[in-house]
């Protein structure tokens, strides 16, 4: 028996599966050093703040609110010829208003600080020692997130 399927609709799954493809490729982590991020987001990153952050390294995970599968944003390490903040893109979170974020400072007794940014506002500021989790939403009040860079 043979079926008979319409080219429109043969044409419209291969352009669904290139779309699928094409997201899938664009999953990569973006970093960027300096005072901000270099681009105009919407989305989320992360910014660490290397003056006020102890840790030789520092985790960062991130997922979606009540989901058990967490990836691996970027594993930060202290250099000498970093920028005063580390920003890292978070584009596979874009167009979610609530992102859950942890991060784990290594040695464990180290205190790290960062924020989590939507757009070119913080919206949640963590300063911890050993290992802090969080969900944070678009709709969450500014906060201040004053980073030295001396």
């Amino acid at each position: 028996m043979r079926v008979s399927v319409p080219a429109a609709l043969v044409a419209a799954l291969v352009a669904i599966a290139f779309q699928a493809r094409a997201l899938e490729l664009d999953l990569g982590v973006k970093a960027g050093v300096g005072e901000g991020s270099t681009e105009e987001s919407e989305g989320w990153s992360i910014q660490l703040c290397r003056a006020s952050t102890e840790a030789n390294e520092v985790v960062l995970e991130v997922a979606t609110p009540g989901q058990k599968n967490r990836q691996t944003l970027a594993t930060w390490r202290r250099t000498a010829n970093e920028g005063p903040v580390q920003v890292y893109e978070v584009p596979q979170m874009a167009g979610q208003g609530k992102i859950w974020v942890r991060a784990s400072a290594k040695p464990k007794n180290s205190e790290a600080y960062l924020a989590v940014f939507h757009g070119d506002e913080a919206k949640k500021v963590l300063r911890f020692e050993g290992r802090k989790a969080s969900v944070v939403g678009v709709a969450d009040p500014s906060a201040d997130f004053p980073c030295p860079t001396g």
